[in-house]
């Protein structure tokens, strides 16, 4: 038997898809974009207040962003767990997401700790080569923090939008919408 088609049930339905559409940007917003923001600003407080050498390097050598990423996967990937009847992919792309941040835990951990210790490195006595090597390997690793964000913000987009796209499509059935 299936349901049947009401102005109440179009607009009831099309509540709950606006709510769902209304949490992924929220999500969008609060969890990705702002952070993202936030620690983008790093840059000019290192490069114009303190007033620091190098202030790339301070700013995003930390691996900040990768520990970012990390949170963002984790989140997107428990999200994506929380829709019924997932299709295979999402299943898989969940996974995969929280593996990833797990590793990119790891990593985090051991670039923070080997940038900790070049750091020091910096202000002991060393020939002048040995600080252009230390900020070089400094520089790597702020590009490869931000560049690993970058990339973890665009795959958790394309998992949002994959995910919004299921849950619409789950709540258009469950009203008798879509066939």
């Amino acid at each position: 038997m299936g349901k049947i088609d009401t102005p109440y049930t179009r607009a009831l339905a099309a509540a709950r898809i606006d709510a769902i559409e209304t949490r992924a940007i929220n999500w969008c917003v609060w969890k990705a974009a702002v952070p993202a923001v936030l620690i983008w600003a790093l840059l000019p407080f290192y490069q114009h207040i303190m007033t620091l050498d190098h202030p790339f390097q301070h700013a995003f050598a930390h691996a900040d962003f990768i520990l970012f990423a990390a949170i963002l996967l984790f989140e997107i990937g428990v999200e994506a767990d929380c829709s019924t009847h997932q299709p295979r992919y999402l299943r898989v792309a969940s996974s995969l997401t929280k593996a990833i941040a797990a590793l990119l835990m790891a990593l985090y951990w051991v670039i923070r700790r080997d940038v900790i210790e070049r750091e020091q490195d910096l202000v002991k006595e060393m020939p002048p080569g040995a600080h252009h090597a230390i900020l070089e390997k400094l520089t790597s690793y702020a590009w490869l923090s931000c560049g690993i964000g970058g990339v973890s913000l665009v795959s958790a987009a394309i998992l949002v939008i994959a995910v919004v796209d299921h849950q619409k499509k789950e709540e258009l059935r469950e009203f008798g919408v879509l066939i």
